[in-house]
C-alpha cells in the first residue's frame, strides 16, 4: 500500500457477530460443512470496511458507477462496462467493487486470467456479479 501511496481502508467495529444467529438458508436443518465450521468457531468481532467508490453522489442514489457498469454489460456493452470499472480503479485502486468485477476469477475456469481480457465478453467473478 505504501509503495503505491495508498491509505489503507478503515475498519469500523460493529460489535460482535454470532454466526449461530445468522441465516444460513431455507432449510435450517441442513447446514453445509463449510458453514458449520464458521458456526462452531463461535462469536467474534464484526467490522465494516470503508467503501471507496469514486464518482458516487451521496445525494443521488442512481449515481452508482458499479450499477451503471452492470447496466452497460447487460445492455451488450461489456467493453464500456470494463472501461467504466477501469476508470474507477484509475481514480482509486482501493475501489474493491471495481476490482472484483473487472478482474475476478472466472466461475467457469476458476482463473482470473482472461477476465474481461478480450473486451467483448464479461467473465463471472468471485462476487457472483456476473451471475
Amino acid at each position: 500500500m505504501a509503495a503505491l501511496g495508498l491509505v489503507p481502508l478503515r475498519l469500523e467495529p460493529l460489535g460482535t457477530w454470532d454466526p449461530a444467529e445468522e441465516y444460513w438458508g431455507e432449510d435450517v436443518d441442513v447446514i453445509e460443512d463449510w458453514a458449520q465450521v464458521i458456526i462452531d468457531r463461535g462469536p467474534r468481532p464484526e467490522f465494516e470496511m470503508e467503501q471507496v467508490l469514486p464518482g458516487t453522489d451521496p445525494d443521488d442514489p442512481d449515481s452508482d458507477p458499479i450499477t451503471t457498469a452492470i447496466d452497460l454489460r447487460d445492455a451488450g456493452d461489456p467493453a464500456g462496462a470494463r472501461r467504466m470499472l477501469m476508470e474507477l480503479l484509475d481514480a482509486d485502486l482501493r475501489c474493491l467493487d471495481a476490482t472484483g468485477r473487472s478482474c475476478g476469477p472466472s466461475r467457469a475456469t476458476g482463473s482470473a486470467s482472461g477476465a474481461w481480457s478480450d473486451g467483448t465478453r464479461p467473465r463471472p467473478c468471485s462476487t457472483g456479479w456476473c451471475g
